[in-house]
């Protein structure tokens, strides 16, 4: 077997190495482990990948990680790692895969200007991606870091000021703790989030994310100045957003399914503010949080639960709050709320300012806030839902005008004669019309994120044409597969060989699309997730 050998001495600051597609083998600490040399201000040091495919690195014998970038010699580090797919041999028998995918400094570093873009991360028996706790001007994008045995993305605590100037856009921050020794399988540590960081300064900014079916929380952030913004955090096991630090905001974001479709009870919330800042700022608006009825009755969110004698200061603006139990907020909370849309089971929906607002008195809370079904498309718990307004939502038309300028879907703000409540605007021609009811056909499509192609198969009882079609979220058609021929029976393919494989187009964008495969009138639909 092939072993790497790419070693520090080989190149210098400032110099890009090219890896081309293949698959790499790591398992010596000393020969095999990438270690570049740190680049010099405004010179990056750049490792990528080349090829028609991303070159795969596989660690093996419990190798501490693939990539080693450390700072504790020198303040500007300077490093671009691009387009890699780094994951575990599965050897057998088992020698125990890769510990972490990439090592970005330890406690006690301080690493600053690192890039990392188009790389994916799985079946790691530790941390998809371990910062430093001290790191500023780090960037991430187009990441999808999945199967993880410990967080996806996170660092140790700081001994300085943390993480600074980090922006975190287009990527996939999933599964953490769903990867153990070699399978797919709940792993043995403490709650392993999707993004979970210590005490920082900030200002950090998480966009166009996803976070689900992590077993811990979905985003955990410690930092003061957090911007969270056309995110969505579905179906985890524990806390979907969670702020700590003061100056923090969450903007056009669906947050979903807290325990991720497991009815044990259990503490966590959709959302949880929380700040030892005294006279600390939150901002949610235009923010979905919907928690099953399914679910123990625990708070669909707090703020202020565990610091109940320091003050904040919470503006709340056109959010739907859907759940079993109320949103709770201490008497210490100053909040500013206006045109949210309440839908909890319980009678009481909010406990603010040492007063619980229920169902008939709601209105009094603040300008615009009302009681009602949002009427959804389709809400479901442990799996994709749809949350898209119906079109007698009272949502609709129902929020005040705000700065956003679009939607969760990248729809304009307003459509219609106002803004929506919600991280939705309505629109006719939107996904909620082209996600009917799944059928008995079973969709799989293959790697899922995927970076340059997706292959797509097809099961189920047909006798009718089969056609493929994908959609971006805004519900415009992407692609339409010419029918294939008429099967009779189980039908395990589309255009030719039992497989249709998709190339999107060097022109669209990374995102969600949603595949439906049709036969005849009855759809059965998919979400695929593309990171270029």
């Amino acid at each position: 077997m092939a072993r790497s050998s790419i070693r520090r001495g080989e190149y210098f600051s400032g110099d890009t190495l090219i890896i081309t597609s293949g698959t790499y083998y790591f398992a010596d600490y000393g020969d095999d482990i990438i270690r570049p040399p740190h680049g010099n201000p405004g010179d990056y040091t750049t490792v990528i990948g080349h090829g028609a495919t991303k070159p795969l690195l596989l660690g093996s014998d419990n190798l501490y990680s693939i990539f080693e970038l450390g700072s504790s010699w020198d303040s500007e580090s300077w490093i671009h790692i691009e387009n890699f797919e780094i994951a575990s041999l599965i050897d057998a028998p088992y020698t125990g895969g890769v510990r972490e995918g990439i090592e970005a400094g330890s406690w006690g570093d301080t690493v600053s200007h690192y890039i990392f873009k188009n790389i994916e991360i799985y079946h790691v028996e530790e941390a998809g991606i371990n910062i430093a706790g001290d790191a500023d001007y780090i960037t991430l994008e187009a990441c999808s870091i999945h199967h993880t045995g410990l967080f996806a993305l996170g660092g140790p605590s700081p001994s300085g000021d943390g993480w600074t100037n980090i922006l975190i856009d287009s990527c996939y921050l999933s599964y953490a703790g769903h990867f153990y020794g070699g399978v797919e399988t709940p792993s043995p540590y403490d709650r392993p989030d999707g993004l979970g960081f210590e005490d920082s300064e900030g200002p950090i900014e998480i966009r166009y994310t996803t976070a689900e079916h992590n077993l811990g929380d979905g985003l955990d952030s410690k930092s003061k100045r957090t911007h969270i913004h056309h995110c969505t955090v579905a179906n985890n096991t524990c806390d979907g957003v969670k702020l700590w630090g003061d100056s923090s905001y969450v903007e056009n974001t669906l947050i979903c399914g807290t325990g991720d479709g497991d009815p044990s009870s259990s503490p966590w919330c959709l959302l949880v503010l929380d700040t030892e800042d005294s006279d600390g700022h939150y901002e949610i608006v235009n923010v979905t949080m919907w928690d099953s009825p399914g679910r123990n009755a625990h708070y669909v969110g707090t703020c202020q639960y565990d610091n109940s004698g320091v003050h904040v200061t919470l503006v709340f603006r056109n959010n739907i709050i859907v759940g079993r139990r109320m949103f709770f907020a201490r008497p210490i909370v100053d909040i500013v709320a206006e045109n949210n849309l309440f839908f909890i089971e319980g009678e009481e929906q909010i406990f603010a300012g040492d007063v619980y607002y229920d169902s008939t008195n709601i209105g009094s809370f603040g300008s615009g806030n009302i009681y009602g079904d949002p009427l959804f498309a389709g809400p479901a718990w442990g799996s994709d839902g749809d949350f898209h307004l119906n079109a007698l939502s009272p949502a609709r038309d129902a929020g005040t005008a705000v700065a956003l300028t679009d939607d969760l879907d990248g729809n304009p703000r307003p459509i219609g004669t106002g803004f929506d409540i919600g991280c939705y605007e309505f629109t006719d021609i939107g996904v909620s019309e082209i996600t009917t009811t799944p059928s008995a056909y079973e969709i799989r499509a293959y790697p899922n994120p995927f970076n340059s192609s997706v292959t797509i198969s097809i099961s189920g009882e047909c006798d009718t044409p089969l056609r493929i079609e994908i959609y971006d979220v805004a519900g415009r058609k992407i692609v339409e597969s010419p029918p294939a021929p008429l099967i009779k029976g189980r039908a395990e393919q589309s255009e030719a060989g039992g497989l249709f494989v998709w190339t999107p187009e060097k022109s669209l964008g990374s995102g969600v699309y949603l595949l439906r495969a049709c036969y005849g009138e009855e759809p059965s639909i998919t979400k695929i997730i593309y990171l270029k």
